[in-house]
């Protein structure tokens, strides 16, 4: 049989990256290709690799997991997926990721699960995200301003309305599935939606969900992105890559802020922020200048009420200790 041919997305991925990746055929489930890190990763050499099942060079512990996830982003109801697993008995970051939308072929890149970034490289950095964090019914508790931009209406209409209510009863199935693969595995996924918007229109959208605590059911994490004709390709990859990071700053932070007042832009500078990092470097991070930085440096501090990197370090640290006696 011949060997699926890789998109030139997916070769340059290939090609370019530092980490492991491998390509995988979702028909049958084997190996395309792989880079020489992921070929010293599992101690195989390149040519056996070529050709050889994917379950075959994993752990026996986690081909039950990542087999069901190639199975839903194989019937196309995820674009991608993540999740924190074992293997070679480390902690990891497993990533696989559907480069074309109507491509058969995925990527699997598996990261250190401290300190893992995304694996692939983002090439539209204009593509506009908005977040939004749920409680344990799946009622909206906070959304950033941008949704206003994404769907016409602003924060404090989509406050304490189901998230389901936002999305094509044709979706809801894939994004229950979707929410129930990711719920015990410290991941999140990625999916093509379609959103209803204060006009009552349905706009295409890659949405990534991740489940923010071990309840049942999880309170959900969202990052949502318009999908256009110009991003299709890009779309998906931003939502994740920029996603997770600031949905985590905004499920530590939102409550000591205004509802809706943040973006997603200045909840990932506040990620950054309070890791310690300089303006020139997350700068750098988010492909903004230090101006531009300094910018939102200046609308995070007047929306805390301080003045400072210092000054907001110590009214955070102060809230979250007076939240927790």
């Amino acid at each position: 049989m011949t060997r699926p041919s890789l998109s030139t997305a997916a070769a340059v991925v290939l090609r370019d990256s530092d980490v492991p990746v491998v390509a995988i055929d979702l028909d049958s489930w084997t190996v395309v290709d792989a880079n020489d890190s992921y070929a010293a990763l599992v101690e195989v050499d390149l040519p056996s690799l070529r050709g050889a099942r994917i379950r075959d060079v994993l752990e026996p512990a986690d081909r039950q997991y990542l087999e069901s996830a190639l199975a839903l982003v194989g019937t196309g109801a995820m674009l991608g997926y993540q999740a924190a697993r074992h293997f070679h008995d480390r902690e990891a970051t497993y990533w696989v990721r559907r480069i074309g939308i109507e491509d058969r072929i995925v990527l699997l890149s598996v990261t250190p699960a401290d300190g893992a970034t995304f694996p692939w490289p983002l090439t539209n950095t204009d593509i506009k995200i908005a977040l939004a964090v749920t409680d344990h019914d799946w009622a909206i508790e906070h959304v950033s301003s941008d949704i206003e931009d994404l769907l016409g209406d602003p924060p404090e209409r989509y406050i304490g309305s189901p998230v389901l209510a936002l999305i094509q009863p044709a979706d809801a199935q894939d994004f229950l599935l979707a929410t129930g693969q990711i719920a015990d595995d410290r991941g999140g996924a990625t999916l093509r939606l379609h959103l209803r918007t204060a006009k009552g229109q349905w706009k295409i959208a890659a949405c990534l969900v991740v489940a923010m605590c071990r309840h049942s059911p999880p309170r959900l994490g969202l990052a949502l992105g318009a999908i256009t004709e110009d991003n299709m390709a890009d779309c998906p990859n931003q939502v994740t890559a920029l996603g997770q990071h600031a949905l985590d700053s905004m499920d530590r932070f939102w409550t000591h802020v205004p509802k809706g007042t943040f973006s997603t832009r200045q909840w990932e500078v506040l990620t950054l922020l309070v890791q310690g990092e300089r303006v020139q470097t997350i700068a750098d991070k988010l492909f903004l200048s230090p101006s531009t930085v300094r910018n939102h440096l200046t609308a995070i501090y007047r929306k805390f009420g301080v003045h400072s990197q210092a000054e907001l370090l110590a009214k955070l640290l102060q809230d979250t200790a007076a939240e927790n006696t």
